[in-house]
């Protein structure tokens, strides 16, 4: 709070920050106790979490890159 004082922000824009961490962190036990998501996760479920995003491609830039490119070429190939 004090860090955020001292940079000038307003007393409501930094009770807008506590609230809405309160609210976030409460989902969050919310979840864990249903069962939804767990609040920590070891080292292995995460990385299976990670190979499971990367094997469904999530639309990273290189994709993104790859497919302007070949629409671009196949746009050369007609015009010739």
């Amino acid at each position: 709070m004090a860090k955020l004082k001292g940079s000038g922000y307003s007393e409501k824009f930094r009770q807008e920050i506590i609230l809405s961490a309160k609210k976030a962190y409460s989902k969050m036990l919310e979840d864990n106790a249903k069962g939804i998501k767990p609040l920590y996760r070891n080292r292995a479920e995460i990385e299976y979490d990670k190979s499971i995003r990367k094997s469904k491609g999530h639309g990273g830039i290189k994709e993104k890159l790859n497919i302007k490119l070949s629409f671009l070429s196949q746009l050369h190939q007609e015009a010739n």
